[in-house]
């Protein structure tokens, strides 16, 4: 479970097998960096610890290692035509939605109440924080989707 420390965290992530959850944590992790050592430059920031430890761990992830140069190119071929074409989903992102969610129960907010974001479904539940930390954002048992925090 990820702490308020980003060094730590770094060295807990090697263990970690979803990419996604990696990212995030980066993510908020560079944030608290970003936050608590003013002064570093660019290039401070590239080469931090904390910043290798990540990326090492995403190079594994994705057998960065294994892919090489020719795999490199692939993707980024695949990217460049994918650009071209690819729409972007009219609604909120369920992932945008777990790190507002996240957020809400890092706040220790007592009681949540969710609400399933699909126009035909009106389903509403409660979690507390300790709930929402164990098990993560609530799921529609109706429909599937992410429930999310509108407050």
């Amino acid at each position: 479970m990820p702490t308020d420390n980003p060094y730590q965290n770094a060295l807990d992530v090697q263990d970690a097998c979803n990419l996604s959850g990696v990212v995030l944590q980066f993510a908020i992790d560079m944030q608290t960096i970003w936050d608590n050592e003013p002064g570093l430059s660019t290039e401070d920031r590239n080469t931090h610890p904390v910043v290798m430890m990540y990326v090492d761990k995403l190079a594994s992830l994705t057998h960065r290692d294994l892919v090489g140069a020719t795999g490199y190119h692939y993707a980024k071929r695949m990217c460049e035509q994918q650009a071209r074409v690819w729409v972007a989903p009219e609604k909120e992102m369920p992932s945008t939605n777990r790190q507002k969610n996240l957020a809400v129960a890092k706040a220790g907010e007592g009681e949540i109440v969710f609400e399933c974001p699909e126009e035909t479904c009106h389903q509403v539940e409660t979690v507390t924080a300790a709930w929402m930390a164990e098990h993560g954002t609530p799921v529609c048992p109706d429909c599937d989707s992410d429930m999310v925090y509108e407050p």
